[in-house]
């Protein structure tokens, strides 16, 4: 299931990018600030007797840029380069116990996302909705808590899907899901899938 969205989403919009690229148009270049956050759905699986996790949520800010290629609407590029922190890495003992044991949770995480944006004609450009997918990767800057059974992968890359609105051109809220592609931890008795939701708030400046 996981892998029949990535493939969907990807084929619907590069098929909308290659049927309307082609048209000429003025294309608009934006750039600016992202902030938002995430709660995390991460799941745990294999031998987990031993250890469950807790749940929790993070946050995430950094640069953002955007290309769209006809300035009234159609497809997009969009990029971000973020410092993530959060999002349930925490390791606990057996059920009742106090041993508790942080995982690695301060990230760069650089999103890459295909968009497809539409402009309402009757607001004549001031409200707008779009849908993004596209890959998500992320690079643990921190350290595993010492003596954890299974420790985190450093490298923990994902994918993203989401709905999102723009209002006059300038402010961007989305909302959205991100799928975990690997087993965040080394191969040990589990396996750990971070998954999570995600909303932000963009500002976004022409050149």
């Amino acid at each position: 299931m996981r892998k029949n969205i990535f493939k969907l989403t990807g084929a619907i919009l590069a098929l909308i990018t290659l049927l309307t690229t082609h048209i000429p148009c003025k294309s608009q270049f934006r750039y600016g600030i992202r902030l938002g956050g995430e709660i995390s759905t991460a799941t745990l699986s294999g031998h987990t007797s031993t250890f469950h996790l807790h749940h929790g949520s993070g946050f995430a800010g950094g640069l953002t840029c955007e290309y769209l290629f006809r300035e009234e609407g159609g497809p997009a590029l969009g990029g971000s380069i973020l410092y993530s922190h959060g999002s349930a890495m925490e390791v606990v003992g057996p059920t009742g116990s106090k041993d508790t044991r942080k995982l690695g949770n301060d990230f760069l995480e650089i999103p890459l996302h295909l968009k497809y944006k539409y402009f309402f004609p009757s607001t004549k450009g001031i409200f707008g909705t779009f849908a993004y997918t596209g890959p998500s990767f992320r690079m643990r800057l921190d350290k595993d808590a010492p003596d954890i059974p299974a420790g985190s992968r450093r490298f923990q890359p994902g994918w993203d899907i989401g709905l999102g609105i723009d209002v006059i051109n300038f402010i961007q809220l989305s909302a959205g899901y991100r799928f975990g592609l690997n087993d965040a931890l080394h191969p040990g008795q589990a396996k750990l899938r971070a998954d999570g939701v995600q909303i932000s708030a963009a500002i976004l400046f022409d050149i």
